[in-house]
């Protein structure tokens, strides 16, 4: 279940930050491709910590930052804190380092089905 919650959420992440025609761009090179051609990038990489699902930890990133460069981690700290304010980037890695407990995933992939079917709609794909 918390792959099928990761799945959509990356899915959210990736329209929300897209334009009316799909199209988004990678925080960290700003090369612009459609969402379905992007990955969700997160600044700290810890799929037990509580940023995992955090809206400011995770924006699309193109598959050669994510993975090539294992996430270009100076210039996405540097667009967090452009983006969210000085020491934004500081209070994630704080966070990253609190476990997640007690999560209902399938409570979670619910909601973020819901949440994600809806902003298909909003975005008329």
């Amino acid at each position: 279940m918390k792959k099928n919650a990761w799945s959509l959420f990356s899915k959210i992440r990736r329209l929300e930050e897209s334009d009316d025609w799909g199209m988004c761009n990678c925080v960290t090179c700003g090369k612009r491709l459609h969402w379905k051609q992007m990955h969700c990038g997160h600044f700290i990489h810890n799929r037990a910590s509580e940023t995992f699902l955090d809206p400011q930890n995770t924006h699309p990133q193109c598959e050669e930052c994510n993975t090539h460069h294992f996430g270009r981690p100076k210039e996405y700290r540097a667009y967090i804190d452009k983006r969210y304010g000085k020491g934004t980037a500081d209070e994630i890695r704080r966070k990253s380092r609190q476990t997640m407990i007690g999560y209902d995933w399938a409570e979670i992939a619910k909601k973020l089905r819901t949440k994600y079917d809806e902003l298909c709609k909003t975005k008329s794909l």
